[in-house]
């Protein structure tokens, strides 16, 4: 064998370690995960309800999160599972639900009302 290819493999192994033992070390996420989510553009309506429900303990069903909200606004919530729904409900009756929102993403939702 050449020596070109055979520190070649050596390299190519060791960066396949080191992946492994990266994975390894970091391991499945921690809970609670926090979230942040935006409700924007919801015109003239006001978000009067907004639940949230872990999509596999479906038993519970949604549990009220914060009321009331207003469009534009702000804020956190944590999450114990890694996949959750949220179901916002505006004034006028309006109900939209966004299903499995992945909390391991750890990134900004924009929910809209269309």
């Amino acid at each position: 064998m050449k020596p070109g290819r055979l520190v070649a493999g050596m390299l190519c192994g060791l960066a396949t370690l080191s992946a492994a033992l990266l994975i390894a070390a970091c391991g499945q996420p921690t809970y609670p995960l926090t979230t942040d989510i935006v409700v924007a553009n919801a015109t003239e309506l006001s978000v009067l309800e907004l639940y949230v429900r872990a999509t596999d303990d479906d038993s519970y069903g949604f549990n009220q999160l914060v009321d009331p909200f207003s469009p534009g606004g702000e804020f956190t919530i944590t999450v114990s599972k890694m996949v959750f729904d949220l179901l916002i409900v505006y004034d006028g009756g309006i109900r939209q639900e966004v299903a499995a929102v992945d909390a391991t993403q750890l990134e900004i939702l924009e929910i809209r009302l269309e």
